[in-house]
C-alpha cells in the first residue's frame, strides 16, 4: 500500500514537471519571436497618403500613410527580412501638391528593433540605398556619419538643426530635382509614355551612377549631360517608350543648365548658416520651382517651339530670383514643412493568407 501511494505521488510529480517544461518551453519560443511595431514617415519632406506593401516572408502587409506621411504596421520579429524593401506608391507631395511619381523604398532591419519597435524612413535617398547599397550611397553623398540611412529621421534632425539632418534633406531635394527634370524631358518626347515607369527607370539610372561611381555632383554639367543620355538609353532598353532624339536635343542644354542651377540653390541653402527652418524653406522652395519648370521642360520638348524653350530658366541668377520669390510664397502660405511627428495612424493589414495585425 505504501509503495503504491509512493508511486502515485511520484507519477503526479513527474506529470507536473512535464507540464511545466511544456509551458515553459512554449513561453520561451514565443518570447524569441515577439511582435514588432514598424513605424515611420514618407518624406520629401512630407508625402501624404502613399500606399505601401511589405512581403513579410510570404505574408503581404499593405496599408496607407496618413496625411502627415506617417505609417505603421505590426509583424513578428522573424518576419523581418533585412533585404526586403517596403515599397510606397502614390500619395501627394505636400509642398508641391503634385502626385508622387514612381516608387519609394526603404528597409527595416532586425538589428534596429529596440523595445519591440523599428523606425523607418522612406525617401529618395533610401530608395537609392535599397537599389545601390547603403555603403555606396553614403560614400557617394559624403554621409558616412549617418549610422543607418533607413531609420535616420533626417526631417526631424534637420528641424533640430542637425548638420547631418540638413544635408540628407538637401540630398533628397537634389535627387528629386534631377530625376523629375530628366523624367519630364523624356516624357516630353513621347506623351503616350507612362510617367511612373519613366520615373522609376530614371531612378534606376541614378542608382547605377552610384554603383559604378560615375556620380560626381548635382551641379556638374558633365555628369548631368551623361546622366540624361544614360536615362534615355535606359527607358529605350526597357521598351518603356520610344524617344525622339530630336525633341530631346531641342531642350537638352536648357534642362542641363536648369538642373545645375537649381541644385546649386540647394547647396547654397545648406551652406548659408541660416536657421534650420529657413534652410528647409529654401530647400522646399527649390522643389516647388522644379515642379513648375519641369512642366515647362516637358512642354518645350513636346512642341519644340522657341517660345516654350525660352520659358525655361537657364541661368543661376534667374533661378535664384524665382526661388527667392517662392520662399516668400511658402512663408505666406504657412505650408507645413517641419517634422510632422507621430500621431494616430491606421495600422496596415496582412493579406495573402496572413491575418490582420
Amino acid at each position: 500500500m505504501k509503495k503504491s501511494r509512493f508511486m502515485k505521488g511520484l507519477t503526479c510529480i513527474l506529470a507536473l514537471l512535464v507540464l511545466a517544461c511544456f509551458f515553459g518551453c512554449s513561453s520561451s519560443s514565443n518570447s524569441s519571436d515577439p511582435e514588432v511595431t514598424v513605424q515611420g514617415t514618407v518624406v520629401d519632406p512630407i508625402i501624404a497618403g502613399s500606399t505601401y506593401t511589405y512581403n513579410a516572408n510570404g505574408r503581404v502587409i499593405t496599408g496607407k500613410a496618413n496625411d502627415n506621411g506617417n505609417y505603421k504596421f505590426k509583424l513578428k520579429l522573424n518576419e523581418i527580412n533585412d533585404l526586403e524593401p517596403i515599397v510606397f506608391m502614390g500619395g501627394i507631395h505636400k509642398a508641391t501638391g503634385k502626385k508622387l511619381k514612381g516608387k519609394l523604398k526603404t528597409l527595416i532591419k532586425k538589428s534596429k528593433v529596440k523595445n519591440n519597435v523599428c523606425n523607418s524612413i522612406a525617401s529618395f535617398v533610401t530608395t537609392l540605398a535599397v537599389n545601390s547599397g547603403e555603403d555606396k550611397v553614403k560614400t557617394a553623398f559624403g554621409i558616412e556619419d549617418v549610422d543607418d540611412i533607413f531609420s535616420f529621421n533626417h526631417t526631424k534632425e534637420a528641424n533640430n538643426g542637425s548638420a547631418s539632418g540638413i544635408k540628407v534633406q538637401k540630398l533628397n531635394v537634389q535627387v528629386s530635382n534631377t530625376v523629375e527634370s530628366t523624367s519630364s524631358l523624356i516624357m516630353g518626347s513621347d506623351s503616350t509614355a507612362n510617367e511612373d515607369d519613366i520615373f522609376d527607370s530614371v531612378m534606376d539610372t541614378f542608382s547605377t551612377s552610384i554603383t559604378e561611381t560615375t556620380f560626381t555632383s548635382f551641379t556638374d554639367v558633365t555628369f548631368i549631360n551623361t546622366f540624361i543620355d544614360n536615362s534615355v538609353q535606359g527607358v529605350v532598353s526597357k521598351n518603356i517608350t520610344t524617344v525622339s532624339q530630336t525633341k530631346i536635343a531641342n531642350v537638352k542644354s536648357e534642362t542641363i543648365n536648369f538642373i545645375s542651377a537649381i541644385n546649386k540653390e540647394a547647396d547654397d541653402a545648406e551652406a548659408s548658416g541660416e536657421s534650420a527652418v529657413n534652410i528647409i524653406t529654401r530647400l522646399v522652395s527649390s522643389q516647388i520651382v522644379t515642379t513648375t519648370t519641369s512642366t515647362q521642360i516637358r512642354t518645350a520638348a513636346s512642341t519644340g517651339s522657341a517660345s516654350s524653350i525660352s520659358q525655361i530658366m537657364t541661368t543661376t541668377n534667374t533661378v535664384s530670383t524665382v526661388v527667392s520669390q517662392t520662399i516668400n510664397q511658402v512663408i505666406t502660405s504657412g505650408l507645413t514643412i517641419v517634422d510632422p511627428g507621430t500621431d494616430n495612424i491606421d495600422e496596415g493589414s496582412g493579406s495573402s493568407g496572413g491575418t490582420d495585425v
